[in-house]
């Protein structure tokens, strides 16, 4: 079915006003079918509030729930008083934040049902290489790192035995 790119945004306007989903498919004369994709049930609209409150976000909760990130914003401001994520803590690791980011990219291709999906699972494709190649540099910095410490501590015994060589010389 090819509708108007508008004809979401409408749907999910009139539903955050709490238009019904009849009246909504009557107004726009669209498949009542077609509505309820984005006019969640109280049961979804629960399932969305609890992942909220557990700390996830809208793009993963959108995902997760399979309706549109728009759909999830508008039952979040209407029954949650949480808005934000819980902050990241200190002890998380500094690619967290990278895998976070790809984690959201990916939700948002697979909820996507546009020709967005395929441009954001590149981003993230090429977001994941980005931190491989990262990984790897890392990895290469360590060897040579340890490369260095074991020619110092070489460096440091040649140097004693060399001392003790001339003390014993004298």
């Amino acid at each position: 079915m090819n509708l108007h790119p508008d004809t979401d945004r409408e749907i999910v306007r009139l539903y955050a006003e709490g238009t019904p989903p009849e009246t909504i498919s009557d107004e726009l004369a669209i498949p009542i079918e077609y509505v309820r994709q984005h006019t969640p049930t109280d049961s979804i609209r629960k399932q969305i509030l609890d992942l909220w409150h557990g700390g996830i976000g809208k793009r993963e909760i959108s995902a997760t729930v399979l309706y549109p990130v728009a759909v999830v914003d508008v039952v979040i401001r209407q029954g949650s008083t949480h808005t934000r994520r819980p902050p990241r803590t200190a002890d998380m690791e500094r690619t967290s934040r990278s895998l976070g980011r790809i984690e959201r990219q990916l939700a948002e291709a697979e909820a996507s049902p546009r020709q967005r999906t395929r441009q954001l699972a590149e981003r993230a494709r090429t977001a994941i290489a980005q931190i491989v190649e990262a990984l790897e540099v890392e990895g290469q910095a360590r060897s040579l790192q340890l490369r260095v410490e074991r020619a110092a501590k070489e460096l440091s015994e040649a140097k004693d035995a060399l001392r003790a060589n001339q003390q014993r010389g004298q």
